[in-house]
């Protein structure tokens, strides 16, 4: 991301947070200080709300803008129990420390004392108890489930996920929410490009492809060719 393309999203995002009652597109682009065409701003606003900066509602003429709740407490040093915010406020405090450059953090060397102490296979971070806890909770895949079964049963949440992860990295601009549209209802996002629709569907009918035929599809170079040929991402 360019600086520029930084400081437009910034002020983007300044402006609806001083109009939290949500506004239009044409509305942005009058309150904005800088010239921007209908297209580039379109691409911004799905950009922010893709990636959850700002939110939106309704559709075509109806579309309004709204700021991200969370986002506007975190900058005003407020972190209230919402929807959104699901940790609580101890651990909000250390995802802030996260995001704060490495330069400005306080310099810490290692436990020395922990380290030497440690007896491989002998010693333990974690009680049995948790450690069980956290494998019964990781584990994924029942070993006497089909890998097919399985697949199906978290399909709907694989075919939106897969498909709007794998469309961004090829420069796709449609949003999570218009891509979950487009896969669960078959409405097209407004403004976006034939060919970034038909991108989308490829990787849902080959996501479909695999889960379906899950049990018979082999490894092999033609299985290869015909998903990559489809859609290059999901091989």
């Amino acid at each position: 991301m360019t600086q520029e393309i930084k400081q437009q999203e910034d002020e983007i995002i300044a402006t609806l947070e001083n109009h939290p009652e949500g506004i239009s597109r044409g509305e942005i682009t009058e309150k904005l200080s800088f010239t921007i065409n209908n297209k580039t701003l379109q691409r911004r606003l799905a950009t922010l709300s893709g990636t959850g900066r700002i939110t939106k509602s309704g559709e075509k003429k109806t579309t309004r803008y709204y700021p991200s709740q969370t986002s506007a407490e975190i900058n005003k040093g407020h972190l209230k129990d919402t929807p959104a915010n699901i940790f609580s406020v101890k651990s909000q405090e250390k995802l802030q420390f996260l995001d704060t450059p490495l330069h400005t953090r306080e310099k810490v060397s290692y436990n020395r004392d922990f380290l030497e102490s440690y007896v491989p296979n002998k010693s333990e971070y974690v009680p049995k108890k948790m450690q069980k806890n956290l494998f019964k909770e990781g584990k994924r895949v029942d070993d006497q489930l089909a890998a097919g079964t399985y697949a199906r049963q978290i399909c709907q949440r694989l075919l939106i996920d897969l498909s709007y992860n794998s469309s961004r990295l090829e420069g796709n601009t449609y949003s999570r929410l218009d891509t979950q549209k487009l896969v669960e209802e078959g409405i097209s996002a407004e403004g976006k490009i034939h060919e970034e629709t038909v991108m989308i569907m490829n990787h849902k009918e080959a996501i479909l492809f695999l889960v379906e035929n899950a049990q018979d599809v082999e490894l092999n170079s033609l299985i290869i060719r015909n998903l990559h040929h489809c859609c290059p991402t999901v091989s």
